[in-house]
């Protein structure tokens, strides 16, 4: 019951996609975008999104549920659409991508050809226009030969270019490309025992799961699922109660432009594996993205704080185009066999591998990680912190990013020094630094204790930031800010109050020292988050707490 209500919806969604596409597709003839789809928000014909909007355009032309099947007019956009994707993509098999400015590359085409042969092979299988598929293959074939001479420039495209070429062996039998992608394969995935991939992106983490099982089941590796299994457990301990993404790197790290990939590999997983927990999650993922939907577009809107503020630079339209795929996932996989298993609402979870410590306790997620100048982050509700940094001035201006987490009791330490002296010879040890550096965090249960330390060398400037999400009020020192309207506010001693609707953060505590964050040409700021800092100066111990109402 729960799929044919989703099923229902998910249609309902994609059709709403399909009439602003149809209304955005150029048709114009002599129009050098002719069968592209024209971004509203940044007014330029992608190719991505045009092959997304393809395949999204054969999926909804072959649901007999749908009120566009058969449709003539989706024919003949297709046809269109097709002709601008062939135009796209040149010879040496680059493109154009419009995500940062016009940028011309060849890394996108082993993911845009894992889409292109989806939408192929179920042109094929319900034999849609000769002269339509015929081009689609001949385009395909030329992108093959391509990517069997790509450089591979991290493990997941690799992965991708496998999946690829075992896929086009299955369609055009092709022995010769599944020799190629076995070259590709390798005995060991760039994966900790954690479960994080190397690219350290959830997106990223996503394809490189859907392309391992895909890889799997055609060259009969089951052992290649266990690394996906290891992911999503990863994984499952980032979901918010709404179906998004605490904050962290891994949503910072990469386009959020996988969501029906990531879908089905939930559902499959949940399958193979009868866990309720993946089920569970897959049902969240898409309830959320559904949720997002607004006038047939994804919309990011102001009030969502999981959302990183870069998402809403990107392109409505190609965020949404590969919504058909959903629709696919639900044609394809039925897990209602499979009972629902409430995720953890409260937990304190390390990964020794990853130097990560995630915290959990109802509505309230925190992280806490090294390798990163976001060295935490905290949300509660729609009261967010996206971030806190530490920077100091010592012989140039530095990003506190220690390489460890340390645990001692109920403490989460990080650590790092600093030597004047890089190339001396004679430097053992930490002893010897011309300055340490400690941050202690301990976790209560409805607050963290938080101690910064810096000792040796005196005089040192330094600056505690942390990023508050403009959304809601702040208040502090007996006066209220508008958090939308509100820039950079150093707090010495006094209580910040965040507060959107009842959701409530407290931050107490701190000392400022000096005003040099005040010189703009010295301290990079943030402009997507009001700054509110602490500004010690060596020797210091800066004790303050973090609450969570």
């Amino acid at each position: 019951m729960m799929q044919s209500i989703r099923f229902k919806v998910l249609l309902t969604a994609i059709e709403s996609f399909i009439k602003n596409a149809l209304n955005v597709q150029v048709k114009d003839e002599l129009n050098s975008d002719y069968g592209g789809f024209r971004c509203p928000d940044h007014l330029v014909c992608e190719p991505w999104s045009a092959i997304n909007t393809f395949a999204t355009i054969a999926i909804i032309f072959l649901n007999p549920k749908s009120r566009y099947y058969h449709s003539s007019e989706l024919l003949k956009s297709m046809k269109m659409a097709l002709q601008f994707i062939k135009r796209s993509i040149n010879d040496d098999g680059s493109m154009n991508v419009y995500f940062w400015g016009e940028i011309r590359t060849k890394s996108t085409l082993p993911f845009v050809l894992n889409t292109l042969m989806k939408s192929y092979r179920l042109l094929a299988k319900h034999n849609i226009d000769d002269g339509l598929i015929n081009d689609l293959g001949t385009l395909i074939k030329r992108c093959i030969e391509v990517v069997k001479s790509c450089p591979i420039e991290n493990s997941t495209q690799g992965l991708t270019i496998a999946s690829a070429l075992i896929d086009f062996d299955k369609l055009f039998f092709d022995r010769s490309a599944s020799d190629k992608a076995i070259s590709y394969l390798f005995d060991r995935v760039d994966i900790n025992h954690d479960g994080m991939y190397g690219g350290k992106s959830l997106s990223i983490s996503m394809l490189s799961n859907a392309m391992l099982l895909n890889i799997a089941k055609k060259l009969n590796r089951p052992y290649m699922i266990d690394y996906v299994r290891r992911n999503l457990n990863f994984v499952l301990h980032n979901f918010r109660q709404d179906g998004g993404f605490a904050l962290d790197y891994m949503i910072n790290a990469g386009m959020d432009y996988t969501k029906p990939l990531e879908y089905s590999v939930w559902k499959e997983m949940s399958i193979i594996d009868h866990n309720g927990y993946y089920a569970t999650a897959g049902d969240m993922l898409v309830s959320s993205f559904i949720n997002s939907m607004e006038n047939g577009y994804i919309n990011y809107r102001p009030n969502m704080p999981h959302v990183n503020n870069s998402f809403r630079d990107h392109s409505r339209f190609f965020l949404t185009s590969n919504i058909g795929e959903f629709l696919l996932v639900e044609d394809e996989l039925n897990n209602e066999g499979v009972s629902r298993l409430s995720l953890p609402s409260n937990y304190v979870k390390t990964f020794i591998d990853s130097n990560i410590a995630r915290f959990k306790n109802g509505k309230m997620n925190a992280i806490l990680m090294t390798e990163s100048e976001n060295l935490f982050s905290l949300e509660n509700g729609q009261a967010v912190i996206s971030h806190f940094r530490i920077k100091y001035k010592y012989y140039g201006y530095h990003i506190f990013m220690p390489k460890k987490l340390e645990i001692a009791g109920g403490s989460y330490i990080l650590r790092d020094w600093f030597y004047h002296n890089k190339d001396s010879e004679n430097i053992v040890g930490i002893s010897q630094a011309n300055l340490i550096i400690q941050v202690e965090f301990v976790y209560k249960h409805d607050h963290f204790e938080v101690l910064v330390s810096a000792t040796g060398e005196k005089g040192i400037a330094f600056l505690l930031e942390f990023g508050i999400k403009k959304i809601g009020t702040l208040s502090i020192d007996n006066k209220e800010h508008i958090l939308g309207n509100a820039d950079l506010i150093p707090m010495d001693g006094k209580e910040a109050t965040i507060k959107v609707g009842s959701d409530i953060i407290k931050i107490c505590g701190g000392i400022v020292q000096h005003k040099i964050y005040c010189d703009k040409s010295l301290w990079v700021r943030d402009i997507r988050n009001v700054n509110i800092v602490m500004t010690p100066i060596t020797p210091f111990s800066n004790r303050f707490n973090i609450f969570w109402k």
